[in-house]
């Protein structure tokens, strides 16, 4: 079972990292806030969180230590509100670029697609056909190619001091 806290009652530096974020949330301000942290997010934190007077559940994302790196919290913003304003997604109330931290709307009655029904041909085209719905809508202001950014990874490495080893294959 998820615990559930209540702001001030932080265990854990990730849940203190959730206690601040909720503080940046100018709406929220004085309001009683519980928490609980939900599964998932391989670069992020991610909360559950519930105010008192608010109908609805909010999805918090606190960016991972060095996320940055990878992860253009800006241009990811700017593709959660596209997918909105296009009806594929929740809605953002609370961006803050310096660092990406994002509150949307917690879909209720969702859940992620595990690996293996991801297999199934249905859910396939189902995908394909929000992409292309996606890509048909309103272009974003940084586009880049999967190319764009394995060359943005390598130099990333070569600035991390990375060892990279050179694949020889015989002819």
């Amino acid at each position: 079972m998820t615990v559930r806290r209540k702001l001030g009652e932080a265990t854990s530096v990730h849940e203190r990292n959730l206690e601040d974020a909720v503080e940046r949330v100018p709406q929220w301000r004085g309001k009683d806030v519980t928490y609980a942290s939900l599964v998932g997010g391989l670069m992020n934190q991610n909360w559950l969180v519930e105010v008192a007077g608010d109908a609805r559940r909010f999805f918090v994302k606190v960016p991972g230590e060095g996320s940055e790196m990878f992860i253009d919290r800006v241009a990811a913003n700017e593709a959660a509100r596209n997918a909105h304003a296009m009806g594929f997604a929740p809605e953002v109330i609370f961006f803050d670029a310096r660092d990406g931290l994002e509150v949307s709307e917690f879909l209720e009655g969702y859940a992620p697609v595990p690996t293996p029904i991801s297999g199934d041909p249905k859910i396939q085209s189902d995908v394909l056909n929000l992409y292309r719905q996606l890509h048909a809508g309103p272009k974003l202001s940084l586009t880049k190619t999967i190319f764009d950014m394995i060359e943005e990874h390598v130099e990333q490495g070569r600035e991390l001091g990375s060892i990279f080893h050179t694949i020889c294959r015989g002819s």
